[in-house]
Formats: C-alpha cells, structure tokens, sequence
C-alpha cells in the first residue's frame, strides 16, 4: 500500500525494487487518491528496499525508501477451516480411469481378433466354394452330371 499526504492529485509514481510478483503493474502507474493498494504474492524469499518516486500534479517530486522483509510460509501457518463448498466435477476419476482403460484394451482387442476370424473365414470359404465349383465341373475323377454318363453297361 503506498499512501500520500498533501501534493495535488493525480500522482505519477514508480516502484523500484519490488520482490518478485509485486510489481505493481505499469510504471509509472497513476492513482487519484492519496492511497493506493494492490495484491501480490511475493515469489521468494529475502530482503528488499523498494524506492518509491512520485510526481503530483504540480511537478512536485517525493522520494521514499522502505525495507520489505519475504519469509517464506513454511506450512501449517493457514487460517482456513478446509469446509469450502465447491465441488470437483473431475473427483472420482482416479478410481474409475484405469477400468476404463482395461474395458478400451479388451474391446480393442476383442474387435482386432473378430476381424481376423472374419478374414480367415472367407478366405476358408472361397476355397471351399473353388473346390465344390470344379467337382460339380467334373474336372477330377470323371463326369459328374447325368448327361455325361453313358448308357452302357459296366463291363463284367
């Protein structure tokens, strides 16, 4: 927060030497208050002297420096009660994701095999279909159909 006592308003004013993930955004950054505050969640830990520049609106420079001291949370410090009333619409998915992987793999699986059933049966079938299509033909071992057949007696 960075507070200001007489000068006129709006005041232009820089921040030097934030720690990291408090920069208060543009520099310089504009307020027509005499108070100004921002949040930001410092990203490490250590000691800093933030310069402050400010110009009111009549030119008139002011210049401050103030030591910020970061620790670091360590844990366990928090104030909260943990009864907050969201919900998690992804909860559970943990549990019931690796049945669904085992249900893809099997039905894949399943599929991949029916396939080749399929494919291996009609290769089967148009052999068999070749093989009844040349005996019914009469190719192999002599005539098949009653036309071809003679007349005559087999010898005795």
């Amino acid at each position: 927060m960075v507070t200001f006592t007489g000068g006129t308003v709006p005041f232009r004013v820089w921040l030097n030497g934030t720690p990291p993930g408090c920069d208060p955004g543009t520099q310089p950054f504009v307020t027509s208050t005499y108070s100004n505050s921002w949040n930001c969640t410092p990203t490490t830990s250590g000691t800093y002297d933030v310069h402050l520049d400010a110009y009111d609106n009549t030119g008139t420079k002011q210049q401050a420096v103030a030591t910020l001291t970061v620790q670091s949370g360590g844990g366990g410090n928090g104030n909260g009660n943990g009864n907050g009333s969201g919900t998690n619409p992804l909860a559970g998915l943990d549990t019931v994701l690796p049945t669904l992987f085992i249900f893809a793999y099997v039905f894949l699986g399943a599929l991949v095999a029916l396939a080749a059933g399929v494919v291996a049966m009609a290769v089967l079938l148009s052999r068999r279909l070749r093989q009844l299509t040349e005996a019914m033909k009469g190719d192999r071992h002599g005539p098949k159909s009653p036309e071809d057949v003679s007349d005559a007696k087999p010898p005795t």
